[in-house]
This record gives C-alpha cells, structure tokens and sequence, in this order.
C-alpha cells in the first residue's frame, strides 16, 4: 500500500537537479498503475532470453463490479510460420485477465487475425519464417483505454437506438424478440423472450377494427313497447279521444318488427408513433 504519488511537471529550467529528478520519479510512479498496465515486452525472464514468448506487466481488470488484480504473465512458446510471414494477436480475458494468443493466416502480406469475443486487444506480434526469438521491434502495442471494456459486466443486456450493435456487443437476433413491445415492470423480469402471441404491427397501425359482432336478444336492456288502441267514437271515423267516457282503451297491439340482424364493428385508431430499438448484451 502507499504507492501514490503527487505528480509535478519536471522543468530543467527552474528546478534543482534532485527536484528535476524527484518531479520525474513521481510523475512515473503517477502514471505507473495505467501506463505499465498489461504492457507488452520480449521476454526478461529466465534463460534464454528472448524467446518465443510474450512478457506482460501486471494490471487490473474491472468489470463493474470487481476489481481484479492480475499479475505480470508470459505467453506460452509460439510457433514460428513455416512458409510465409504472419501476424498474431496476443489478448486478454475481458473477465480474468489470462493472457492468449490468436493465431494469424500465414501470407505474403499477412493481415492480424480478429479480436476473439470476450478479449481484450494487447498487441500484435509479426513473425519471419523460422524465427527463434521475439523482440520489441517486432511488438505493436495495441492496448486501450478502460481495460474493464467500458465498466459493464460481460453479459450486460441493454437496448440500443441504431441496427448494429457496438463494437464489444452482441446483437440479439432471436426472432421470438422481434416485432414486440416492452413493458417496465417493478417485479422480477422475465427472461423467457416475450409473452403474449400477438406481434406489435398486428395490434397497433391505423384501420384496426374490433372485430365483427351481431347482437343477440341477452345483449339488450330489458324494456317493453306498448300500443294502445282506442275504438272508434260512436258515429264517427275518429278514434275516441283521450279521457272519453264511451269505452277504455283495447287491444294491445306489438310494433312491427324491422333490422337486418348483421353484424358491425368499431373502428379504432391505433396508428400510435413509435422507433425501433435492438436488443445486445455486452461481449
């Protein structure tokens, strides 16, 4: 513990030679942690060396949750191409740190083969037919920052407004997911795919109806129609008037009857606006 440092500018122009050296010091104790961090070098240990192996610094690994220290490491011996040059590309585990090597095609022009899911870039190794010995010179150092991948655990589910997932992603395309809404919920999420049975473009879009529906007698209120009919006044065409003494009310009589008894719906505008995300989950 304690290997901090307050890190000061060295300047040979005002600065005493033993402040000009201790500045320089702390300012590389500064940057020791991040700048030495998996850092790639011929082989320093052992004997002989150099040789067909890869030395790397010690370094952390961080994946959102826990900090990882990892210590220096070497590559196992790797072999030299037989009839053409090649470029291999040495990695690290996103979640452990362990150090691996991706074997490139031998070519004239040999190109690096592609970064492996799950790793992390540290360098590029060019290699001679029958070489014995890496060295520095034939090292490209090609780590980047934020080691921990960007702080997201591998396996990290997130949604994303474009149609490629990023680099470091991976594109869910499971067709169980596509054409479906999303829901917030405050419980426990279901991981199963979708629920439901309907796709998303078959509830929602203009023109939906309700579907077709013919009433039937059980549907309508209980009511009743009631006709009076009055006998005619005595000598006369014309129906007793209300309140006449002649004679009550007779006969009652039903309305004709009329409808075609079809069906109808309801119209509905569902056209609602939307944009369309994917789903990925982090290498």
């Amino acid at each position: 513990m304690g290997d901090a440092a307050t890190p000061t500018l060295p300047n040979f122009t005002n600065q005493t030679a033993s402040v000009y050296k201790a500045n320089i010091d702390a300012g590389f104790a500064a940057a020791d942690r991040l700048a030495w961090a998996f850092a790639p070098h011929q082989q320093d240990q052992g004997s002989p060396a150099p040789d067909m192996t890869l030395r790397l610094e010690a370094g952390t690994i961080f994946d959102g949750a826990t900090l990882t220290e990892v210590a220096a490491q070497s590559t196992g011996a790797i072999a030299a191409p037989s009839s053409d040059p090649r470029i291999d590309r040495v990695v690290i585990d996103k979640a452990s740190g362990a150090v691996s090597v991706a074997t490139g095609a031998e070519a004239a022009s040999p190109s690096p083969p592609a970064i492996p899911a799950g790793k992390l870039p540290i360098a590029q190794v060019a290699f001679s037919v029958g070489q014995t010995e890496i060295v520095n010179s034939d090292i490209t150092d090609e780590r980047v920052p934020a080691a921990s991948g960007g702080g997201f655990p591998s396996g990290t589910l997130m949604l994303f407004h474009q149609s490629a997932a990023p680099t470091g992603w991976t594109k869910d395309t499971a067709a169980t997911l596509n054409n479906s809404a999303l829901r917030v919920v405050t419980s426990t999420a279901w991981a199963g795919g979708k629920q439901g049975a309907t796709a998303f473009d078959s509830v929602f879009g203009s023109g939906k109806t309700a579907g077709n529906y013919t009433l039937v007698e059980a549907d309508i209120p209980s009511h009743t129609h009631t006709q009076q009919i009055r006998p005619l006044a005595s000598g006369s065409n014309n129906p007793e008037t209300a309140g006449s003494s002649d004679s009550a009310p007779q006969n009652m009589g039903e309305t004709a009857s009329t409808g075609g008894g079809g069906a109808h719906n309801h119209t509905l505008s569902l056209d609602l606006n939307y944009i369309n995300m994917i789903l990925a989950s982090k290498d």
